[in-house]
């Protein structure tokens, strides 16, 4: 091999090493607090959109935090304080879902497949008003 080649593929190799390095000591929670994620899918197993997720601490009435699941039906929230909290997951037109989690300190807390089910009713504005 000519040098250049030699001097090329030790550069790249650098880069990759100086890159893996980032990556491996950026965490995506900050100290003390913690995450969820989830997904969500539609009866048919199809993936979910339009879904608003809301995390609802067990000691408050109020949302803290509301935000709609990724394209692909994800759920991915980091940065969580810590303690109990309900998931509400609700959609124009399906029966709005609810689980208990407890979120901890510098942990993923991971939840089960969702699976919204169609709704023929009202549940959707009756759910978010009681």
């Amino acid at each position: 091999m000519k040098r250049k080649h030699l001097i090329a593929i030790a550069c790249c190799l650098a880069f990759l090493i100086w890159r893996m390095a980032q990556y491996l000591s950026s965490s995506p929670l900050m100290p003390g607090l913690g995450a969820v994620e989830g997904i969500a899918f539609m009866e048919n197993r199809c993936y979910q959109r339009g879904v608003t997720v809301h995390l609802i601490r067990m000691d408050s009435p109020q949302p803290i935090i509301s935000f709609p699941l990724s394209y692909s039906g994800t759920l991915k929230k980091y940065n969580v304080p810590p303690g109990e909290y309900k998931v509400l997951f609700t959609r124009m037109g399906f029966h709005p879902l609810t689980l208990e989690i407890t979120v901890s300190p510098d942990r993923i807390t991971k939840l089960p497949p969702v699976v919204l089910k169609r709704s023929s009713s009202s549940d959707y504005f009756y759910h978010l008003s009681h």
